[in-house]
């Protein structure tokens, strides 16, 4: 995969794959793909911007974070990790972009 036309395509075809899959599956949409986790992280990240430009108070005193979840459903932090490193990512990380369209995470729940 390149940074390119074809890498924004997918992008937009991974976020229509994620609406669908919320409209019409009741339960959690698994992401597949780290192009999938990228997508959940961004969605999560606009829910900040959103609360910080509405002036939304959200209740800092809960035990846990309102966006927590996210790591739950992605396991650990590895894409958070891997996209603001320092350093480069080497090519046989599935983080490495060239693998970002290849399906690594719950595997036992693809549907087909």
């Amino acid at each position: 995969m390149q940074y390119d036309y074809d890498f924004v395509y997918r992008l937009r075809s991974e976020l229509i794959w994620l609406r669908k899959g919320t409209k019409q599956k009741e339960g959690i949409v698994y992401p597949h793909t780290v192009l999938q986790e990228l997508l959940y992280y961004m969605c999560v990240d606009e829910v900040h911007t959103y609360i910080d430009l509405c002036g939304i108070d959200v209740d800092e005193d809960e035990d846990e974070e309102w966006d927590e979840w996210i790591y739950y459903l992605f396991e650990d932090m590895g894409l958070v990790e891997n996209l603001y490193t320092i350093g480069y990512v080497i090519e046989d990380s599935i983080y490495h972009f060239s693998r970002w369209n290849e399906p690594v995470f719950h595997l036992d729940k693809i549907e087909t």
